[in-house]
């Protein structure tokens, strides 16, 4: 406060009060004593705001676009991001990836038989893996599971080649894409931080900020306040350029629905979250139940002859069952875990994101049983089950 009272000195020495000075001239002096009176704090990371790419700006540009045509057309916010959802997983993606994708799951269903001798084949040359005994033999053991997916994945992916099957990796990456991009769309016409994107990168920019503060200069830290340095006004701008973005619409904020009308906040009932883990929850059971299960052969009819008689046979068919109904249980955990967990990080996301996976997930749901009937797959095939001739000419003679 010494250059303060200088100042003021020095006014009153001359017949002027401050206050008399012009508006511009108090504001240069006040600044001048804040630069040389204030204590020395930690600097911030950035002064400013991050600028976003140009290729972020012409990528998310494609579904804003998207969404101002549906908006445009007289439909509220809460039937426009809806309508977005089914034209692009329901039309676009569709004909596009999702069917073509099921059609060739269709005809690797039958080629299965083929799958199975090439690969076997290719087994036997690769041999056993090594027990686990020693860590020499743990690496062995790795690097021959390793060999193993790799073999089989080029024979897939040969006989798909050969018969002009469509992979499904490009469908799932596709699809997945397609969710981020739309949703980052309406996260900027929302004016949120919280978004698909941030919620897959938040682990990473965890770590990079860690790293930044562990490396960053003690000196720069401690450095005191310069003109250029933020301040607390200065470090809210990142969050004023989001709300001030060219893509905010504020009509988001009174075109919502009837108990939530505010779709660039989270849902305040949690009704949104509510229902898409129940349909991915739903989802993720009826994909586990398509696992094959063998039925468990009955003993009840049996005598404990044929018991003994069959008790190889028998013992084989019990291992089998209970192997494939724990990994039909494993999967329908796995499933139910994801999504319920998914839908807890669902309740800080602005309820228009939320309302896009909702109706892109049923969307997905409904294509999903369509195609099952329009393309059913074939049934695979398996051992048979049939006794043979000789062993029933031989019950017939006893």
């Amino acid at each position: 406060m010494n250059s303060l009272a200088s100042s003021t000195r020095a006014l009153r020495s001359t017949g002027h009060s401050f206050l008399a000075l012009p508006p511009t001239c108090r504001l240069a002096l006040y600044e001048q004593t804040l630069r040389t009176s204030s204590a020395p704090t930690r600097r911030a990371f950035s002064a400013t705001a991050s600028r976003k790419s140009e290729l972020y700006n012409a990528v998310v540009s494609v579904p804003a676009t998207l969404l101002d045509v549906i908006h445009s057309t007289g439909l509220p916010w809460f039937a426009t991001i809806p309508t977005a959802a089914i034209l692009v997983r329901g039309v676009l993606i569709y004909y596009a990836f999702t069917k073509p994708h099921r059609i060739g799951d269709v005809k690797m269903s039958h080629l299965a038989p083929l799958y199975s001798a090439r690969r076997a084949s290719k087994m036997r040359l690769l041999g056993r893996p090594p027990r686990v005994t020693t860590f020499n033999n743990i690496s062995g053991k790795l690097q021959h599971w390793y060999k193993a997916n790799k073999m089989s994945w080029a024979i897939r992916n040969q006989i798909q080649k050969a018969f002009g099957i469509s992979g499904s990796l490009r469908s799932g990456i596709v699809t997945n894409l397609s969710l981020v991009v739309m949703s980052e769309a309406i996260r900027l016409r929302c004016g949120s931080s919280q978004g698909l994107v941030s919620i897959l990168l938040y682990p990473f920019a965890r770590v990079w900020t860690g790293i930044k503060r562990t490396f960053l200069d003690i000196k720069d830290q401690l450095s005191p306040i310069s003109p250029d340095a933020p301040t607390p006004l200065v470090e809210q701008m990142e969050s004023l350029s989001i709300v001030q973005s060219p893509f905010v619409d504020p009509s988001l904020m009174v075109e919502g629905l009837r108990w939530c009308p505010d779709l660039s906040v989270p849902d305040p009932y949690q009704l949104l979250p509510f229902f898409l883990t129940t349909i991915m929850i739903y989802q993720g059971v009826v994909t586990a139940m398509q696992i094959p299960v063998t039925r468990r052969p009955d003993l009840a009819g049996l005598s404990d002859a044929k018991i003994e008689a069959q008790a190889h046979q028998l013992r084989f068919d019990l291992k089998e069952h209970a192997t494939q109904a724990s990994k039909r249980k494993r999967s329908i955990f796995v499933n139910s875990s994801v999504a319920f967990i998914f839908g807890l990080i669902m309740t800080e996301v602005p309820a228009g994101i939320v309302l896009y996976l909702l109706t892109s997930v049923t969307t997905a749901g409904v294509q999903r049983l369509w195609l099952q009937y329009k393309y059913p797959a074939g049934e695979a095939i398996t051992r048979c089950k049939l006794p043979m001739r000789v062993r029933v000419r031989n019950q017939y003679r006893k």
